[in-house]
């Protein structure tokens, strides 16, 4: 399974941050690729992305 980690420091009040990344729709269309995403329930969601092999281009599900 992918994972990935991003670190920054953001001049904003906690409260604010965390209603941006707390719902997945907001963040989601960031992600690098990013085609789609359904939430299924609060801990499962399917993602579609597209990835780059130079030539290549492949749909992952």
């Amino acid at each position: 399974m992918p994972s990935g980690t991003k670190e920054m420091t953001l001049q904003a009040p906690i409260e604010q941050v965390w209603d941006f990344v707390s719902d997945m729709n907001h963040w989601a269309p960031l992600v690098p690729g990013y085609i789609d995403h359904e939430i299924i329930n609060d801990t499962e969601s399917t993602w579609k992305f597209k990835g780059d092999l130079g030539i290549v281009q492949k749909k992952y599900n």
